[in-house]
């Protein structure tokens, strides 16, 4: 038996139509041309569903748009985006390149309002997993400089490539960990492909891959400003901020971290809270995000 259709419908819409073995998409385009939809500002497009938006950004800024709704619709993971600017990111099955790009490029979660990236800013990006978040933020704005940290061996080959295949120069990549010191550490490897961690020293749990680290004094060593830290690291966010010197705090404009609640004294989302504020931090967003984890967003003050 056939897929039943599904259709992303805007009515009055010019009919485009395409097919696979397993589903067939329709998308029906206003009475403007291609060039048009794709230079168009989407968000002054207003009265249509979320999902619609989503999928009219995912055809301004991907080649093979087709591809990705068609797997979207079936609830099926791709493994290649091809962009429309040139970029490239390829993933290992077991990544979910979906998860990471909705989440990054079309939901745009490390860019909330007036933490956007802005020309000749310096990013630094800790837990850069396959390269999703560093190209996101190398082509936000012209002279973004971008500084990546991934100690996973496989997800720090994807990356590698992925940058290389883009043929993008404003991203360096570093693949070891950040963390409280200099040194070697133990790297918890889970089966599920978002929860490796660095075991904690003194730990009896030594099953995982030896990984080298650095601190964020020392990854920070040579640069004047960090205009924009983003941490997504599994609870190693305590541990690095906690140890960083009052001077490379001081260097960092705007936080934006996804936290994970590690214990009930001070490596949890309050504790984090805490800390930042009590080091010149404002801290504008708070938001607990359900099993254990939350974001926060802070920005110094003299900044």
């Amino acid at each position: 038996m056939r897929e039943p259709l599904v259709s992303v419908v805007i009515p009055t819409y010019n009919h485009v139509r395409f097919s696979s073995p397993e589903i067939e998409v329709e998308l029906m385009f206003a009475r403007i041309s291609k060039a048009h939809l794709l230079n168009m500002d989407l968000r002054r497009i207003s009265r249509i569903p979320n999902r619609v938006w989503q999928d009219l950004k995912i055809i301004r800024l991907v080649k093979n748009w087709r591809e990705i709704l068609i797997a979207k619709s079936a609830r099926r993971p791709y493994l290649s985006i091809r962009f429309r600017n040139g970029l490239i990111l390829n993933s290992p099955p077991e990544v979910m390149l979906d998860f990471l790009f909705h989440e990054i490029w079309i939901d745009e979660f490390y860019a909330p309002a007036n933490y956007e990236t802005t020309s000749g800013e310096t990013v630094i990006d800790i837990g850069g997993n396959i390269d999703v978040f560093a190209l996101w933020a190398a082509t936000r704005a012209k002279g973004v400089k971008v500084y990546s940290y991934e100690p996973f061996p496989a997800n720090a080959g994807y990356f590698e490539a992925n940058v290389k295949a883009s043929e993008i120069d404003n991203v360096k990549f570093y693949p070891v960990a950040v963390a409280g010191s200099e040194g070697k550490r133990i790297l918890r490897v889970e089966d599920s492909w978002i929860l490796h961690s660095l075991v904690e020293d003194g730990s009896d749990d030594v099953k995982g891959l030896e990984v080298n680290c650095t601190s964020l004094d020392n990854a920070m060593a040579e640069i004047e400003q960090c205009d924009f830290l983003k941490l997504d690291c599994e609870g190693g966010e305590y541990d690095i901020l906690y140890s960083a010197s009052p001077e490379t705090l001081k260097k960092i404009k705007r936080v934006v971290c996804e936290f994970n609640v590690a214990d009930s004294e001070t490596k949890n989302g309050e504790g984090l809270r805490d800390f930042l504020s009590a080091n010149g931090f404002a801290v504008e967003t708070f938001k607990p995000l359900g099993e254990g984890c939350g974001m926060i967003c802070a920005r110094r003050y003299d900044h």
